[in-house]
């Protein structure tokens, strides 16, 4: 299986930007006449577990003539969440999928497969990706003197108000 993202071919276990990927992919294969094929896409590494990108049944001779059962969304991994995993598989079907209805994003592997009666890839490919910010805070500037919370500037408080001239009594 190749992929391509934007027209560009992308190796296995190369590294992408989120924003290299939020358009769908063009995938090639091989693909046997008279064979139907679903595509799966997932990120074992979300967050909330494993998250679904893309699910494609009913696929004959190009992705393009499958069904969209879940549409595309591109990667996304929020930050300090570190390096996120995207992988494709490609299964052969038995049938015509009909009448599968998944809205749900995070759900297990085994129950997709189930619902989809699909056994084992015949073809997997993967990307790495990560929040382009990097996870890192902004600096915030300093103010000399001053508070946000009861502001104190110079030996005098606005909330309250005392001065360092007046003594506690």
């Amino acid at each position: 299986m190749e992929i391509f993202y934007n027209s560009k071919f992308v190796n296995n276990n190369a590294f992408l930007k989120p924003s290299e990927t939020q358009i769908k992919p063009q995938i090639k294969f091989s693909f046997e006449n008279n064979k139907l094929y679903t595509l799966l896409m997932y990120d074992p590494d979300s967050v909330y577990g494993n998250r679904f990108h893309w699910i494609v049944t009913n696929i004959i001779n190009d992705v393009k003539n499958g069904e969209d059962v879940l549409l595309y969304t591109g990667p996304a991994p929020p930050p300090k969440t570190g390096t996120h995993r995207y992988i494709f598989e490609l299964y052969e079907q038995e049938n015509i999928n009909n009448n599968v209805n998944i809205e749900e994003r995070n759900i297990s592997m085994n129950f997709v497969k189930k619902m989809l009666s699909i056994g084992e890839p015949i073809s997997t490919f993967r990307f790495i990706s990560r929040n382009e910010s990097g996870g890192r805070r902004t600096k915030r500037a300093k103010t000399k003197g001053k508070r946000t919370k009861g502001i104190r500037t110079k030996g005098i408080r606005t909330k309250g108000i005392r001065t360092k001239l007046q003594k506690r009594y």
